[in-house]
């Protein structure tokens, strides 16, 4: 498998980070700087600490993490308790 442009910033290559989605050029996953974002770092903070990224490459984070929650699809489903077992129905 070769690598795979995501989009002009994100990129998946089985090479790098176990084939985790990086941003282009690196070896930085959009899922770590997802949790730094969601461990309350700001844009500034990030950048300082990793000068090569710039606020385009954080905001492609982002937005690719927007695209797959776009994409989800979810069906609610009812539990039933059925002899001490838990059955799920649609």
């Amino acid at each position: 498998m070769e690598k795979i442009k995501i989009s002009s910033r994100v990129e998946v290559n089985p090479k790098v980070a176990f084939g985790k989605p990086v941003i282009a050029g690196t070896r930085i996953a959009v899922e770590f700087i997802l949790e730094l974002l969601e461990a309350g770092w700001t844009f500034e903070q990030i950048l300082k600490e990793y000068p090569k990224l710039t606020k385009k490459d954080v905001l492609a984070c982002i937005g690719y993490a927007r695209e797959l929650v776009g994409e989800w699809k979810g069906y609610p489903l009812q539990s039933k308790i059925n002899g001490g077992q838990k059955v799920a129905t649609v």
